[in-house]
């Protein structure tokens, strides 16, 4: 077996196949990052692969519990602190160092992958350094790396976003082009797909989240057909999330209940309050204050305290709704949360100018803007779910089970490879030396980009 070279170092040759999944902002034991790294990692185990995890470097403690993966404590950058990255010289300087760092210690071969599946603006910034300041052969004999985000530029966290994080995609994509380097650009949803689409030049394929459910399909919308259905709300108590819009509608519900004479309403509401880790704003201490006091006419459920994921999973599966009342910062982005409960057979309550709309079923789920509609929604919880309405639950439940098989979720990746390199770079030599301008096609398999002469 020929010895691989990388940047002047010979690397091992390596008898099994390797995956590296990469989150910059995993840090701990719970959470949505903790929980999508194990379900790829454990979908690449599966498949054969020798699997490790990179990881920020404040979880070199709190990782070192979970002992069946091998945890690498890579990344300064983050999702949630900012402020270790202030001292560099340009967006990506550390994550350039640290990946450099890693290929060669790791002696990453071409024949390996590094995936990103929650890529934030340093890992564009540092990519992009990295390949323009090797070589022809150095960056042909990188491993294959994909990136995936759940962000639109103008959210995508870290110091780059807006048009500069559009300009890296297209660069990135131009330079692997002309150096054979062989990088993948995926995003979370399909209202992504066209985002990026018509702001760089590199085709985003969708990769919806991995998700793995313990229920069957019929067992889990049973939860509709509860005498005292569950409404949940789950995750960090954020205002983009929704968090204020549910005490409002809590409070509007409420009061309609004194308006019909109703002593208590026949419904559950679990609300998942615990703190974003750089802890609770005023206003969303305030309006924990409110539920509280709401707790005296509705059955509220408060819950302060971070779930296991085995906990977490268990009330979304004996949820018959989830309160998903994002505001327009999640118009494209996509939502993890939204992903589970299409999975787990719930129905969703939802504002009609966030990308939760694009997903739903007007015969099942609530749509609106209007507080009165989402009320007697509400109402109409305790209602029996009619054949009718319950079969097309249990098929949209099984459609999304399939979007998101781990096993899919993997394939996708491994059929990228035999497609261009990077996807769209073709097309941005052409605008470079002949003028062409790129238009891309949103489809759900994996094309090609299409040119048209200006």
């Amino acid at each position: 077996m020929n010895l691989k070279v990388y940047a002047g170092f010979k690397t091992k040759p390596h008898e099994q196949k390797r995956l590296f999944v990469a989150d910059p902002s995993l840090d701990d034991l719970r959470g949505h990052h903790y929980g999508l790294s194990v379900t790829i990692a454990d979908a690449g185990t599966e498949a054969g692969y020798e699997v490790a995890i990179l990881t920020n470097k404040r979880g070199k403690q709190a990782l070192s519990k979970n002992a069946h993966y091998r945890f690498l404590p890579l990344f300064s950058a983050s999702i949630y602190f900012v402020d270790e990255i202030k001292g560099q010289k340009e967006p990506g300087d550390y994550f350039y160092s640290e990946f450099l760092q890693f290929l060669r210690e790791e002696h990453v071969a071409s024949d390996d992958v590094v995936l990103f599946h929650t890529a934030i603006g340093e890992v564009y910034a540092g990519l992009l350094l990295l390949i323009n300041r090797l070589n022809q052969k150095e960056v042909k004999t990188l491993p294959e790396i994909h990136l995936c985000t759940p962000y639109n530029e103008d959210l995508m966290p870290g110091n780059l976003r807006g048009r500069d994080l559009c300009k890296t995609i297209s660069m990135i994509s131009s330079q692997c082009a002309l150096k054979d380097g062989k990088v993948y650009f995926w995003v979370e949803n399909k209202s992504l797909v066209n985002h990026y689409a018509v702001r760089t030049s590199v085709n985003h394929v969708p990769l919806h989240i991995p998700l793995r459910c313990r229920l069957s399909v019929e067992r889990v919308v049973r939860a509709d057909l509860s005498e005292k259905p569950i409404v949940s709300y789950l995750g960090a108590a954020r205002e983009e999330k929704g968090f204020l819009k549910v005490v409002e509608l809590l409070r509007a519900y409420r009061d309609s209940l004194y308006h019909v004479k109703k002593a208590k309403a026949n419904i559950q509401f679990f609300i998942h309050c615990v703190p974003q880790k750089v802890g609770y704003t005023p206003s969303i201490r305030n309006a924990i204050n409110e539920l509280e006091a709401l707790k005296a006419d509705l059955d509220i459920v408060l819950w302060n305290e971070p779930l296991a994921e085995a906990e977490y999973h268990a009330k979304m599966e004996e949820s018959a709704a989830i309160f998903l009342l994002y505001d327009e910062r999640y118009r494209v982005r996509g939502s993890g949360i939204l992903a589970e409960a299409l999975t787990m057979g719930c129905r969703i309550i939802a504002t009609p100018d966030s990308v939760c709309a694009l997903y739903a079923d007007r015969n099942i789920d609530c749509v609106s803007s209007d507080m009165s509609v989402k009320i007697q929604y509400l109402f109409d919880m305790t209602n029996v779910f009619d054949e009718t309405r319950q079969q097309q639950l249990v098929e949209r439940t099984k459609e999304n089970r399939h979007l998101h098989d781990p096993r899919g979720y993997l394939r996708r990746i491994e059929a990228r490879q035999k497609y261009q390199h990077s996807q769209g770079s073709f097309y941005a030599i052409l605008h470079a030396i002949g003028g062409y301008h790129h238009r891309m096609i949103a489809l759900d398999g994996i094309d090609s980009l299409e040119a048209f002469k200006i």
